[in-house]
């Protein structure tokens, strides 16, 4: 394998292993990628120009690992208390509901979906979005039929926070080497699932049994855009979360 090729190769690999590239410059028949890596500032990576690397240049792996920002909406599915059931319990509760997820959201065109235990985030792409309310209010059916047909089973009710963003995220690949997002588009889904309060506790801002909040910048774009019919909002906030920020958010029923 001759430089060129073992220098691309080296490319290829940092991009498995979860670089991204932020840019490239040219100089003397030499290209210079920079991938961000906080402990060296930079991971610099120089290959000489060549035909596979016009390939590669040419390629969707190398349009996947441009680190730019994609617009993305985001909904974050919290189970609460459900870690204080005893392991076998645990274990027995998640397969069922694991089952009524997949059935839930059957008809949805999601981007990805990821693990959080025994909650996950549900990720659209841009061209997704108009169709994210419907999955939310498919989701927190689906949730509600698990309880009612496990009620006469004397089975442990399920209780779900679910937060919604639409924001910006990063397009990377994890441990896994699996692609996945990292940014505030998800984490501010997350800061919204916590508005939703524990059972038994009413705010006067928040609407009874509702256990969906949405992201203020989610809420405007959802009603510009026009929300199901039946679907409505009630403003909660605002409340100090995490790190003292203010958080604003809008309580969905439907």
């Amino acid at each position: 394998m001759g430089s060129a090729a073992q220098q691309l190769e080296e490319l290829r690999a940092a991009i498995n292993d979860g670089f991204l590239i932020l840019e490239y410059s040219t100089k003397d028949g030499m290209y210079l990628f920079r991938l961000p890596g906080h402990e060296y500032g930079f991971y610099l990576i120089t290959v000489p120009d060549c035909t596979e690397l016009q390939g590669f240049l040419a390629s969707s792996q190398y349009r996947d690992a441009l680190m730019k920002p994609e617009k993305i909406g985001a909904v974050l599915l919290d189970l609460v208390g459900f870690s204080m059931n005893p392991d076998e319990t645990q274990l027995k509760m998640i397969v069922r509901y694991q089952c009524k997820i997949r059935e839930s959201l059957r008809t949805c065109e999601v981007a990805r979906l990821i693990s959080t235990g025994d909650g996950m985030v549900i990720v659209f792409d841009q061209d997704q979005i108009g169709g994210m309310l419907k999955c939310v209010q498919s989701l927190d059916r689906g949730i509600a039929r698990y309880n009612d047909e496990f009620f006469e089973m004397a089975v442990k009710p399920l209780v779900h926070r679910i937060g919604v963003h639409i924001g910006e995220a990063y397009l990377f690949r994890d441990v896994k080497r699996e692609l996945n997002y990292v940014g505030g588009g998800i984490n501010f889904a997350q800061r919204m699932s916590t508005l939703v309060p524990d059972p038994g506790d009413t705010t006067p801002t928040q609407e009874e049994g509702s256990r969906i909040c949405v992201s203020e910048g989610a809420y405007k774009i959802f009603v510009a855009a026009g929300v199901p019919a039946g679907t409505a909002f009630s403003k909660i906030g605002p409340k100090v979360g995490k790190h003292g920020e203010r958080l604003v958010g809008y309580a969905m029923t439907y």
